[in-house]
């Protein structure tokens, strides 16, 4: 019998090493997530020719086996079949995020599902997403495939030998169904990793004191979790003597919400952990983006930008309008991921912010996005409702 996705994501992700072929039913976006060591060095021209035959596969795969985004798609008067270019690509049906929490959209059999995962629900309900083993993997090998995404990060050292990971939150069984810890485990199988959140508490100095042995034993340190745990690690060991030079980076992820009333500022951040903990640059602060409704991650290089991976595209939308905002406008932020075949993840998100584009001092030519703060119900989700309205009206 041959290898399933499953084999993949349990091992380094390369088709060709577990003896996988396009012809037994991978596409072209497989072969560059599973296959490509360089796929975030793409060039602009081959990323966009992708992406066309990504979105246009998933497009017609959603509509064909999603009966809701088929409904949705004959309401919005969206012809799946018709070949996606530059100039169309915004007609894509996306779905406001907050339909996730109303309905469950699968596009397989429900017996295909592995894992359900759902959103923090810091704002009361939750986002319900179904994932099945191919979507699984791919998120897998998006997120180890590429050697240049952490590079600078983990330097010329073996990751499995030389890297330390500490985690400022739960392991992926404590997590249950929480997104992020499932996204923390993909690491774990790279790099000695430690979750130090147990029953929803965080032992800070039981971290600080793994980080301080650690340096002596000449390991790269990584520290990961929410804005707030990874200052309050900072904050922490202010009164240690232990500078961490450029052996340790910070990590955060699940987007920079405010705890105790106070907006957490990375620039803010990385200064305090440049002064707190002896870092050589405030660089070594580096930030994940991503959402349970969406299949990949945006991680931030070097030059502060969170590029997005070569296969998804990024649209930027008028609040109040939903048409396509100017190049380099602030807008509602959206996606059109084609990496999710057991959901379409063709969404539109509940941040502000703007889309970057052209070459990246890091050597990146996707582009990437930069996040300004969380819409407000009431003065931008006008057309998002509506939307979300139409979707709930149509009639299975």
């Amino acid at each position: 019998m041959g290898s399933t996705y499953s084999d993949i994501i349990m091992e380094k992700p390369s088709l060709r090493s577990v003896g996988i072929s396009r012809a037994e039913g991978l596409t072209a976006l497989d072969s560059v997530i599973f296959n490509r060591e360089d796929w975030d060095r793409m060039d602009a021209e081959e990323a966009s020719e992708l992406r066309m035959e990504a979105i246009g596969e998933a497009v017609r795969f959603h509509s064909k086996n999603c009966r809701e985004y088929e409904a949705y798609c004959e309401r919005r008067n969206f012809d799946p079949e018709v070949p996606l270019t530059k100039e169309n690509l915004s007609s894509v049906p996306q779905i406001p995020t907050s339909v996730f929490k109303a309905r469950e959209l699968m596009s397989v059999p429900k017996d295909e599902i592995v894992r359900c995962f759902e959103s923090s629900g810091t704002m009361g309900m939750k986002s319900r997403i179904f994932r099945d083993e191919i979507t699984l993997a791919r998120l897998s090998g998006s997120l180890r495939s590429s050697a240049n995404v952490w590079s600078d990060l983990v330097g010329d050292v073996d990751i499995e030998e030389d890297v330390f990971v500490i985690h400022l939150g739960p392991s992926r069984r404590e997590a249950g169904s929480v997104w992020f810890g499932y996204v923390m485990s993909l690491i774990e199988l790279e790099a000695d990793t430690k979750h130090l959140m147990k029953d929803g508490n965080v032992n800070i100095r039981e971290a600080i004191e793994m980080a301080t042995n650690a340096l002596t034993e000449g390991k790269r340190i990584l520290v990961v979790g929410a804005p707030f745990l990874v200052r309050e690690f900072c904050a922490q060991a202010s009164d240690r003597s232990v500078r961490f030079g450029s052996n340790l980076y910070l990590i955060t992820g699940g987007g920079w919400k405010k705890q105790g009333g106070k907006a957490i500022s990375q620039i803010e951040l990385a200064e305090f952990a440049r002064s707190t903990l002896g870092l050589d640059s405030p660089k070594q602060v580096r930030d994940v983006f991503n959402q349970v409704e969406l299949n990949s991650a945006f991680i931030q290089c070097c030059e502060g930008r969170l590029h997005a991976p070569p296969w998804v595209e990024v649209i930027v939308r008028d609040p109040f309008t939903l048409e396509p905002s100017a190049s380099g406008a602030p807008g509602i932020l959206t996606y059109l991921d084609p990496t999710a075949r057991s959901y379409p993840a063709f969404i539109i998100g509940e941040d502000l912010g703007i889309k970057e584009e052209g070459p990246c001092p890091c050597g990146r030519h996707s582009s990437s996005i930069r996040v300004d703060r969380r819409l407000k119900v009431s003065e931008h989700q006008g057309c998002a409702l509506q939307l979300e309205k139409q979707f709930a009206s149509v009639n299975l």
